[in-house]
């Protein structure tokens, strides 16, 4: 930071007279840079706010640096001041603390630092001596140089130190020799004297100038003549290394001494504190009567402060009282709450215990490293067990075997192998050896190797009864049994691990066994039990001070999150994990949540920000990467290899991952490598190379996933080898539904549509695109703008678009050559193969025949509009196509609207009329519902059928008729013909040329289409712009069964139309619209959910009745037709095998191969 021009506010003293400048006088220098004492006067004067970092020279500097803070801030601007030496104080910033009025500073660094930013208004804190690097008061600093801060913290360093603050706060540099400094410096003690000192006359001042050797011994008494109760105080001020509180001075021995140490200028009173003037003042060794009274009373004022405990704690050590040092150690662990806060205290507690006697302090050493052990305070657990083995030919048991859990705890497996191993023969009896071989077997899984990690573990647990031996015995049985993809059985053995660790009462090792049998469900694929059971272990973790379950429950958490695709959450949740890992010093711990997080960001598109993910992962593995882990790590490399196009340095990888995972406490990672492998060769175009992986891939296949993606590397290899794909891709995607993970769904559906579109099916193809697009939806709702810019970035993300925009631009092309090259289809619209050709048959039939047609299908299908593609199709496209529709008129009307009337011929025919075969002349005459007419009728139009004359109603002459017929029903007229309701001879007549029109549930991918050409006509009729669909909106218009047809979609979408909000119709404004016979109105579900209709609760046959009395069917058409969904649908789940589908229906195989022949289906595998 650039620090401010500096303008004086103080003046330096001037003498009672002045001089006028000559002619001569030697002209104004510009102002030189102000000094940087000058600097930091400014700052203390102008009430200047936040952290500002001074940098000294040596210590003799920087304390007098402070003291002229302290009299320039009192004396001049009245703020208060507090001081503290760093080297001195237990705890600077918590003693600080007190001194503000802080009663429970937090543990939590960033927590701590607003409340000494809000506490410290109007206050300049001075903190004199260097802060250690990477302490907890060091990350306290850092948070509050960021952050607002009410009042000014100066940190006076000195010497060489680690620079703690780099980039935070404003930096200020002083030397110890210099004019100027040395001038700022006066002004600051002439402003106090004289403000202090009483007046004096020249005379009087001269001679205290001339005898200047008596300021040299000002606010410097010597402890030897100071009274006994000034020594007793100075000395427990000095064991206590805290500012003491005036209220309970008197229990260090009296306030007799305390005004005799401030007049002396050893201590000051700030803020009703007495602090100790200069910290490194030498003194006699205490009698341990003494230290045991100093810790009696920091007891009694600093009872729930963690730096005064652990004080107390050194004070009995010091002073003979080992008994009670583990009760108050422990407590000062357990107050200090943050890991960073411990690190500071064990680094006090272990140089203490470095600097005495090895032998002496050997048990409490050994109590240490276990209780820093079971806090995950790795280093100092490793650091506690070597001062336990100092000074030792033969160390004992139990430092070895603290040793070596320590080193695992680092991923240090050379090292823990060696400790373990002597602590084994160092036993003492069967116990101790079971529990050397219980942690040993720990050691053997992380290196992968599981059959001598299984034996050592069996061995543990025949050895011993103890609880807490063998459930770590049997913790590694169970992730062996994990690591063999045996779920059930780990999850069966972590039961029983967690009812013993229950009965027994050991919390740490019943949160563990929890945990690790949701991860059992996990891997099982059993997703939502595993997150519930995770995240109530994260909730008790939290309220019990668990914090390894903590970190490991949200890490898994994390994964469960990534496997479901809800990216955005698992960054939240592995980010977390990180940091409750980082708080922990267990390295293996840290490294899964940091790799996990490599692999969602290269899902992601983060190439290079998974890099340094991994990175960081093989940074805390720096002791040595374990062989469980190594293949996790080059697994990963080939991948971003892989993603970057460097396919040479992804499969060097990609090998190095095999080998690892050859020994890898994980066996699902072998096939995983022979699938990447898989991959790049096909990246390559190297089928040979793919072919042999996914071969040795099938031998390693674990879970659903993998099945998955097997099949999908299958399909893509039969297509790179030219081969039809579309079964193996159809499976692919099938398996892909049934494992759930959104990224695997979508690549299926990508592979489908790149197939569909090679063999020309765009539609299919845009269909299968839209389930891809779906998938890719669901994995990044609720990810930032900027990350799904990024996810778009990636290789197969940017495959899946390019493919959308040239399937756009072909459809676009192929459209427009077809509306120039082939004649109109008169309005039917649709793309689906069954409508393709449904159209080729409408062209055969209407070119060079007159032949009746039948045309049948359900209603609102469009049966009028094949009608006219067969008229303009056909040679009679000149002459008139007349429509009757025969269901809306009665049987004498409708024989005068067919064939006319003569004058007279009944009541009301004042004249003759031309009936609709006559108007028809030359063209085609259309019969819709031909269903529907009297016998009577029937006999009348086979006679035109069979020899083209008829005569008008009352007449007798006969007509001769030029006219193609053409009929339309919905009704089953073969069953009416055996009902005996329709005549026999008329029905083959009509049924010589029969064109069946598809439902519209028939062809749902015509939907969209659909939809889009009905709400351009809408427009045209509203005169107002095109409205569009939401994709929820035209998701639950293909759900829906569709009983009324395109005619109900042409409703529905008008309807809602009307009632959009603007230009957009979204999901809500079809719900009132969908409504069908066997159906309530549909309900909103949720945007991630699959659109279902909600079944009624009527009675079936109350619903079929009502269709069937309604005239929407017939009773012999639905039984058809139910006929035929449930073998259509039997034969689905079967995968196409008659002799299941047969069981499945309770029926016989002949029978239902017959039926299939009838119906037309396709036949699947006896």
């Amino acid at each position: 930071m650039v620090p401010a021009p500096f303008h004086p506010t103080v003046m330096p003293m001037q003498t009672a007279y002045s001089t006028e400048r000559t002619s001569d006088a030697i002209p104004a220098q510009p102002a030189a840079e102000p000094c940087g004492l000058a600097r930091l006067d400014e700052r203390v004067i102008s009430g200047h706010r936040g952290v500002l970092v001074v940098d000294t020279t040596d210590a003799s500097t920087a304390h007098a640096v402070r003291q002229h803070v302290v009299r320039r801030a009192r004396r001049l601007v009245g703020r208060v001041v507090l001081t503290a030496d760093a080297a001195y104080l237990f705890g600077c910033l918590s003693d600080l603390a007190l001194r503000l009025g802080i009663p429970k500073l937090s543990t939590n660094p960033q927590v701590a630092s607003r409340q000494l930013g809000e506490a410290s208004q109007g206050t300049v804190v001075v903190i004199e001596g260097n802060v250690a690097e990477g302490s907890w008061d060091a990350q306290v600093l850092r948070f509050l140089a960021n952050n607002p801060c009410l009042g000014l913290f100066l940190v006076i360093r000195f010497g060489d130190r680690n620079d703690v603050l780099q980039d935070e706060g404003e930096r200020v540099q002083i030397v110890g020799e210099s004019k100027e400094s040395a001038r700022v410096w006066w002004e600051g003690v002439i402003e106090a004297l004289v403000e202090a000192g009483p007046p004096g006359s020249l005379a009087s001042l001269e001679r205290w100038w001339r005898g200047m050797g008596g300021l040299a011994t000002w606010g410097n008494a010597s402890p030897s003549v100071l009274s006994e109760a000034a020594q007793t105080l100075l000395l427990a001020l000095q064991l206590a290394h805290r500012s003491w509180p005036l209220t309970h001075i008197d229990l260090l021995g009296g306030r007799q001494g305390l005004e005799e140490l401030r007049q002396g200028g050893l201590v000051r009173i700030e803020q009703g504190y007495c602090v100790l003037e200069r910290a490194g003042r030498a003194m006699a060794k205490p009698h341990p009567e003494t230290l045991r009274g100093v810790a009696l009373a920091m007891l009694e004022v600093f009872m729930d402060d963690a730096w005064a405990r652990l004080r107390v704690a050194l004070l009995l050590l010091e002073g003979q009282a080992e008994e009670q040092v583990q009760e108050h150690l422990a407590r000062a662990m357990v107050l200090a709450g943050a890991a960073s806060q411990r690190r500071d205290l064990w680094r006090i507690w272990c140089h203490r215990l470095a600097q005495g006697d090895a032998d002496k302090h050997r048990e409490i050493s050994l109590w240490s490293a276990r209780r820093a052990l079971a806090l995950d305070d790795v280093d100092a657990a490793l650091e506690l067990a070597g001062e336990a083995r100092r000074g030792l030919v033969d160390p004992p048991f139990e430092a070895w075997l603290l040793m070596g859990r320590a080193q695992l705890a680092r991923g240090d497996m050379v090292g823990a192998r060696v400790s373990l191993e002597k602590a084994r023969q160092a036993a003492v009896d069967t116990s101790s050896e079971a529990r050397a071989l219980a942690s040993e077997a720990e050691v053997l899984f992380w290196a992968g190797e599981l059959e001598q990690a299984e034996a050592f573990a069996q061995r543990a647990c025949s050895m011993t009864e103890r609880a807490s031996t063998r459930l770590r015995a049997r913790n590694v049985l169970g992730r062996i049994l994990l690591a063999r993809a045996k779920w059930q059985q780990a999850e069966e053995s972590f039961a029983e691990d967690e009812a013993l660790a229950a009965s027994e009462r050991l919390p740490d090792a019943l949160a563990r066994a929890r945990v690790n049998r949701a991860v059992a469900w996990l891997s099982a694929g059993q997703l939502d039990v595993a997150s519930r059971v995770l995240e109530a272990e994260h909730q008790q973790a939290q309220r019990h001070a668990l914090p390894r379950a903590n970190a490991i429950a949200l890490s898994n958490l994390g994964v469960i999150a990534h496997i479901k695709g809800r990216y955005a959450h698992a960054l939240e949740l592995y980010e977390q994990a990180i940091e409750a890992c980082q708080e922990l010093g267990d390295r293996l711990v840290l490294a899964r949540p940091a790799i996990n997080l490599a692999e969602l960001r290269l899902e992601l598109g983060l190439v290079d920000e998974a890099e340094q993910a991994l990175r960081f992962a093989q940074c805390t593995l720096r002791a040595g990467v374990p062989a469980s882990i190594a293949p996790l790590i080059s697994v990963l490399e080939a991948e971003i290899g892989l993603e970057r196009g460097h396919t040479s340095e992804a499969a060097r990888h990609a090998q190095e991952a095999l080998r690892n995972a050859a020994c890898s406490s994980n066996g699902g990672k072998i096939g995983e490598c022979h699938r990447l492998m898989a991959k790049i060769a096909l990246e390559e175009g190297n089928t040979n190379a793919a072919r042999q992986a996914l071969v040795q891939s099938q031998q390693h296949i674990d879970g659903a996933r993998a099945q998955a993606e097997h099949a999908w590397l299958e399909a893509r290899l039969a297509r790179a080898a030219g081969h039809d794909a579309t079964e193996l891709a159809r499976n692919a995607s099938s398996l892909a539904r049934a494992c759930g993970e959104p990224e695997v769904c979508r690549a299926c559906a990508v592979l489908e549509a790149e197939i569909a579109f090679a063999q020309g099916d765009i539609h299919a193809a845009r269909e299968y695109l839209r389930l891809a697009r779906r998938a890719f939806h669901a994995m990044t709702e609720g990810l930032t703008p900027a990350l799904l810019r990024s996810v778009r970035t990636r290789k197969d993300v940017r495959a899946m678009d390019a493919l959308a925009l040239e399937m756009d631009r072909q459809n676009t092309a192929r459209e427009e050559s077809e509306r120039q090259d082939a004649p109109s289809t008169s309005g039917f619209v649709g793309s689906d193969p069954k409508v393709r050709r449904l159209m080729e048959m409408v062209r055969r039939v209407a070119i060079g025949s007159n032949a009746p047609v039948l045309i049948r299908g359900e209603s609102g299908t469009g049966k009028e509009l094949i009608a006219e593609a067969i008229h303009q199709h056909s040679d009679r496209r000149h002459k008139p196509l007349v429509k009757v529709n025969c269901a809306a008129l009665v049987e004498t009307l409708l024989l005068s609207e067919l064939f006319g009337h003569e004058k007279g011929s009944f009541t009301g025919a004042a004249t003759r009329r031309k009936g609709r075969f006559e108007l028809a002349e030359g063209g085609i005459l259309f019969l819709d519902e031909i269903g529907d007419i009297s016998p009577r009728t029937q006999v009348a139009l086979l006679r035109v059928l069979q020899d083209g004359t008829f005569e008008r109603v009352g007449g007798g002459t006969p007509l001769h008729a030029d006219v193609r017929v053409v009929c339309a029903t919905h009704r089953d007229l073969a069953a009416m013909v055996a009902e005996g309701t329709f005549r026999e001879d008329l029905y083959y007549r009509l049924c010589g040329v029969v064109i069946e029109v598809p439902s519209l549930r028939e062809r749902k991918r015509d939907i969209h289409e659909l939809s889009n050409t009905f709400l351009q006509q809408i427009a045209r009729e509203q005169s107002e712009s095109v409205k569009s669909l939401t994709e929820e909106a035209l998701e639950i218009l293909v759900q829906h069964p569709w009983p009324g047809n395109v005619r109900e979609l042409q409703n529905v979408l008008r309807a809602a139309s009307l009632f959009a909000d603007g230009s957009i119709i979204d999901a809500a404004c079809l719900f009132d619209q969908i409504r069908t016979p066997m159906q309530e109105p549909l309900e909103p579900v949720p945007r991630s959910g699959t659109y279902k209709t909600l079944v009624s609760t009527q009675d079936p046959v109350d619903l079929a009745f009502d269709s069937i009395r309604h005239g929407d069917t017939s009773l012999t058409e639905m039984k058809r037709r139910i006929e035929r969904e449930c073998i259509v649908r039997a034969l689905e789940e079967t995968g196409g095998n008659i002799t299941r589908a047969a069981s499945l229906l309770g029926m016989k195989r002949p029978r239902l191969s017959q039926i299939i022949k009838e119906l037309g289906l396709q036949k699947g595998e006896g």
